[in-house]
């Protein structure tokens, strides 16, 4: 059976190339009047209706969009999923925002269907503000990890995710010994590549905010972890604190 056929009309734009390396003209694409077609959910064309048109099959359906422009999803770069239900709570200070909130909610991820419940709702929020692509922290726990990619994954949504690494100055729950994160990441990564080719990097966010000491053990987890896996380190954020980074291999 052919794929459904859909099509929109209307102002397009997207990029074809990094504008800080090739210059404006060269990466952005505008078409007044464009036309996108997708075949089973997948884009197979773009550019302008009147080149593009004759390519629908008898009877598709145009949706036009006249006043509005179309662009390719947005890429959220930085956002934690887990943080969903405690948005906006005041925090004075980093770790004072940490110990009364956070690490609170993030406990609640041991949970397998709560966390199924928020990443679903998530993954729709996202979706919903034209977001198709995110690299968002999960918990320290497996199953934050696994609801997160199940829930992307049944929306055709590409997630960069993965455990977070925290080991010290953490509620005890939360916290994980270095090695007991690695053999979390290893089975997540393998996890992943039993799925098959998918639009997905699984990667192990490292939380050295709390002290110096954790960076360099967060290096070693990331030396040892498997080439499939990225990594997503932060700066030391608390005011108190030293400002600096997680040196990586």
């Amino acid at each position: 059976m052919p794929a459904h056929v859909t099509a929109v009309r209307g102002p397009l734009i997207w990029f074809r190339d990094d504008p800080f390396l090739v210059g404006r003209d060269d990466a952005f694409v505008y078409e007044s009047d464009g036309l996108l077609i997708c075949e089973g959910g997948v884009i197979t064309a773009a550019g302008d209706y009147g080149a593009l048109r004759e390519r629908l099959p008898r009877g598709t359906t145009v949706d036009h969009y006249p006043d509005h422009v179309i662009t390719a999803g947005f890429i959220d770069s930085h956002i934690h999923y887990v943080q969903t239900g405690i948005i906006a709570a005041f925090g004075s200070q980093l770790i004072d925002w940490l110990n009364h909130y956070t690490f609170v909610e993030e406990q609640r991820f041991s949970d397998a269907d709560y966390a199924r419940r928020i990443a679903s709702f998530f993954c729709d929020e996202l979706l919903r503000n034209g977001t198709t692509t995110a690299l968002t922290f999960c918990a320290v726990y497996p199953q934050s990890v696994d609801a997160l990619f199940e829930e992307s994954s049944r929306r055709g949504m590409r997630m960069a995710a993965g455990k977070v690494l925290m080991d010290r100055n953490a509620p005890r729950r939360p916290a994980r010994h270095r090695s007991v994160g690695l053999r979390g990441l290893q089975g997540a990564a393998g996890t992943l590549a039993r799925q098959g080719p998918q639009p997905l990097r699984h990667h192990a966010p490292l939380r050295p905010d709390e002290h110096a000491g954790a960076a360099g053990g967060g290096r070693h987890v990331v030396a040892r972890a498997p080439r499939s896996a990225g990594a997503h380190a932060r700066l030391r954020e608390h005011r108190r604190g030293l400002l600096g980074t997680v040196p990586l291999p």
